[in-house]
């Protein structure tokens, strides 16, 4: 296992053990009314856990679509709600034990389902672990008495644990697990008030007394709030089937705490079913720990909007050194494309810069000249996003000649290496990585810094980084109007043609005009995409509360802004102060005349996690100077690759 699998399972096993010790709060609260206790539970979760993400942002709800939000309404109804209400009917007419042990078979169902749902034969070897750790929580808890109607409400709960188990990753790869706990315990909270107001009438809630209200603070702190997160974490880490077999530990945590409290006793059958689950749970951890190779939670991206089509691969086996991994992947551009969708680009961008925001990435000098042959810019990134993931580098160049040639003008190639070993794992195509994450990162810099209200977008430039740029900040503003210009007549019109016509730009007027001033009359949001060494943008033509984008200025020399845009800016935001004090055009200009000063550059990863402000009023103009950092390289490749294993194309010396 990798460091990040096994953290996985550390948080797996903490929450099962916080559940199996809410039993004992659980019976303190017998005659509190139980849907009350629920949606009182739920609600005070969410209140708590919203504090936090009001520091961290909202963004990424916005990106749930209204299948998620139905999706996770149902997740919620049947794995939270509906199992609670299961397992205390169930308890009406069956002994304690029966639903216990019903729902203990949950293991078994999702290693033999989730296989199955993805297309997959189900491993025997999880499954064996699986079978292994229902006979030890049976044997913990030992069988019961119960009638049709007690079995009956049991194997609901059951169902309940299996639906959430298997529906939640979907909405879970676009929330993470702490924006998921926070939007189910709102829904949560909605839905047992409303099931209690239904069945108990004005009963439905009271306030509770002393004992009880230790008991729910008990269940809001440990089990809603730390446990649900910790769960979801470590589905996002080591995957459906490896949680499913911590649940295991639910039982035995319950069984070791009843003679604490004096409810129980731990005897020789409440031991043996302990060591079985454990060995059942060392049996198939590794297992399906394959599922989720890296063991670290994926950039978390939204379902697109239509399903991507099976491109038919040509495989050619390549003969590799004795000294590389088998394991090895080589992603093309063509998949690269397929799989970084603005979804995950943008979220694997906010990873990246909340990594810089909180000082937990590594992100040395990045080497970058100007070659004195033809021009072109070279350039070299290294970086590491965290622990969990592996050093991440990229090589290319910069020729402005390419757009004539009808080729990008970046070409780059991206090598990531396994984050213990440091041995190869992956060679992407570097130049589609750089094209969609400097887009992305341009998006979530006008997710922060734009107005709200923002939907009029110029773009000035209409090649590859124009139109990407278009796609990527559509996804986090609902753009009416976007105006498109550059220097050759044909190629912005071909470009507004080809995003009008594209199904991400649905309802959006796409047009291209005769001047860069026309594109920029009105608009909300500008983004300069070009390799200028002169103005194109004049901060004359802004109108107040413009937010300003230019990515094309990487070299002292070009500047794609006048230094009136800086000037009448309200903040200048950039990718890396440093980093942009030597590079950007525009910025270093403005130093050198002394417009404005370092300690007046706002790095954007200060805004993502909360520590700086860049718009404090909605008519500031707000500038942001991008130059590219290492770093974003590296939480774009590794988004790029947990997708491409998690659909199972892991292949020695193949090519896509």
């Amino acid at each position: 296992m990798t460091r990040g699998q096994r953290l996985g399972v550390l948080m797996g096993a903490a929450s099962a053990v916080l559940v199996g010790v809410s039993f004992v709060a659980s019976s303190m609260m017998a005659h509190y009314p139980f849907l009350g206790g629920q949606a009182v539970r739920y609600a005070l979760g969410f209140l708590l856990l919203a504090v936090v993400c009001a520091r961290r942002g909202w963004a990424p709800v916005r990106r749930l679509t209204p299948r998620l939000w139905v999706r996770l309404t149902l997740v919620t109804a049947a794995g939270l709600v509906g199992f609670n209400v299961a397992v205390l009917s169930a308890e009406r007419t069956a002994e304690p034990a029966v639903p216990g042990v019903v729902v203990g078979c949950t293991p078994v169902v999702v290693a033999i389902l989730a296989p199955l749902m993805a297309a997959r034969r189900p491993s025997g070897r999880v499954a064996g672990g699986a079978l292994v750790v229902v006979a030890g929580a049976a044997l913990v808890q030992g069988f019961g008495r119960t009638d049709a109607a007690g079995l009956l409400w049991s194997l609901a709960a059951m169902g309940g644990e299996v639906v959430m188990a298997l529906s939640v990753v979907p909405v879970l790869r676009v929330l993470g697990p702490l924006l998921l706990t926070t939007c189910a315990c709102a829904i949560a909270s909605v839905e047992a008030a409303a099931l209690g107001l239904a069945v108990d009438g004005p009963a439905w809630v009271r306030m509770p007394d002393g004992v009880e209200a230790a008991a729910l603070a008990w269940q809001v702190l440990a089990v809603t709030v730390l446990g649900i997160v910790l769960w979801f974490g470590a589905i996002h880490r080591i995957g459906a089937v490896g949680m499913a077999l911590l649940s295991g530990l639910i039982p035995v945590s319950a069984a070791l705490t009843a003679p604490v409290v004096g409810t129980g006793t731990f005897g020789a059958g409440q031991l043996a079913g302990s060591l079985l689950v454990a060995a059942g749970v060392a049996l198939g951890a590794s297992a399906a720990a394959a599922d989720q190779p890296d063991g670290r939670p994926v950039a978390v991206s939204p379902v697109p909007r239509r399903a991507a089509a099976r491109v038919p691969v040509t495989r050619k086996r390549e003969q590799m050194p004795d000294d590389m991994p088998e394991e090895i992947l080589f992603l093309s551009r063509s998949r690269v494309d397929r799989l970084f969708d603005p979804g995950t680009a943008i979220e694997s961008q906010r990873a990246a810069f909340a990594a810089l925001g909180d000082g937990t990435a590594e992100a040395p000098e990045k080497i970058l000249y100007s070659s004195r042959f033809d021009g072109s810019i070279v350039f070299c990134y290294a970086s590491r996003l965290s622990a969990d993931t592996g050093a991440v580098s990229k090589f290319g160049s910069v020729n402005q000649g390419n757009s004539a040639r009808g080729l990008p003008s970046t070409h780059a190639l991206i090598t990531a290496l396994d984050p213990e070993t440091g041995r190869p794992v992956a060679v992407l195509d570097g130049t589609t990585v750089t094209t969609l994450r400097t887009a992305a990162a341009s998006a979530l810099a006008v997710d922060l810094l734009a107005r709200p209200d923002a939907t009029r977008l110029a773009v000035i430039g209409s090649g590859v980084q124009a139109r990407a740029h278009v796609r990527a900040i559509a996804r986090v503003r609902g753009l009416r109007e976007v105006r498109i210009w550059s220097p050759t007549p044909r190629n912005r019109l071909a470009a507004a043609a080809e995003l009008a016509a594209e199904p991400g730009t649905e309802g959006i007027d796409v047009q291209a005009t005769a001047t860069a001033e026309d594109a920029v009359a009105g608009a909300h949001i500008v983004a300069v995409c070009t390799l200028s060494e002169t103005p194109v943008v004049l901060g004359s033509w802004l109108p107040k509360g413009c937010t300003v984008v230019s990515v094309g200025s990487v070299e002292p020399t070009r500047c794609e802004t006048d230094a009136e845009v800086l000037r009448r800016a309200g903040a200048v935001v950039v990718d890396d102060p440093a980093t942009a004090a030597g590079h950007c055009g525009p910025v270093v200009a403005a130093l050198r005349s002394g417009e404005i000063g370092r300690q007046d550059l706002v790095a954007l990863g200060d805004v993502v996690v909360g520590r700086a402000a860049a718009r404090t009023d909605p008519d500031d103009i707000v500038f942001y100077g991008s130059v590219g950092l290492g770093v974003q390289d590296a939480a774009a490749a590794w988004a790029v690759i947990h997708r491409a294993r998690q659909e199972n194309h892991e292949h020695a010396g193949t090519v896509y």
